[in-house]
């Protein structure tokens, strides 16, 4: 929540009910700063979308293709030389 404490969501921090509320009460500030800065960008017509659209490659479809091949393949009952192909 708070990268640039270098807090880490994943891990359990123990912290006072203090620095607790101080540190609520700073990411609460910050998401409201965000939220504030997206609206202005949005009356301003120059709002920027949360990703970019990457551009689909040939390679990239084909590697999907495959693994889903490869996970239907082995979702199918087959015999033990099948099997040891995949």
């Amino acid at each position: 929540r708070l990268p640039h404490l270098g807090f880490d969501g994943d891990v359990a921090e123990r912290v006072c009910k203090r620095c607790k509320i101080v540190l609520d009460s700073r990411d609460l500030e910050e998401r409201v700063v965000w939220r504030l800065a997206r609206c202005r960008d949005y009356l301003a017509g120059n709002l920027t979308p949360y990703f970019e659209t990457g551009v689909d490659t040939v390679e990239d479809a084909a590697y999907r293709l495959t693994r889903a091949a490869i996970s239907l393949a082995r979702s199918i009952p087959l015999g033990a030389q099948a099997y040891v192909a995949l």
